[in-house]
């Protein structure tokens, strides 16, 4: 069985999902599909840099990933759902270790961070 086939049976599938949950099969099958390397490695991105994004796929590209969307619609009239991805990275030996050491240190730098969001909205 390919690498890819063997990361893509660890990803969550429909019948695992609690009942409220969809998956959300026309998602991409990539993390790292359409995203440009950047650069910087993770220890030098900005705090304000660190938005969730495709930010360790564009600064640490794994080998192969897999990923699935995943959707919990609005239980009312608020339209207030939740959306997520959940993903699988392979790395080659001894670079998911550096990796790791990578985040650990980014967050430790930045425990807390400001920003104001392009509209102009502050976030913490």
């Amino acid at each position: 069985m390919p690498l890819q086939d063997r990361l893509r049976e660890g990803l969550p599938t429909a019948g695992q999902l609690p009942s409220e949950f969809q998956l959300l099969t026309d998602e991409t099958d990539s993390a790292t599909a359409g995203t440009p390397a950047s650069g910087a490695p993770i220890a030098s991105v900005p705090c304000p840099g660190l938005s969730p994004g495709h930010f360790l796929t564009a600064r640490a590209r794994p080998l192969e990933d897999v990923a699935v969307g995943l959707e919990k619609p609005s239980a009312d009239a608020d339209g207030f759902g939740w959306f997520g991805q959940e993903s699988l990275d392979r790395y080659a030996p001894g670079q998911a270790a550096a990796v790791l050491a990578a985040i650990r240190s980014t967050a430790q730098r930045c425990a807390s961070c400001t920003d104001t969001l392009p509209v102009g909205v502050p976030r913490r």
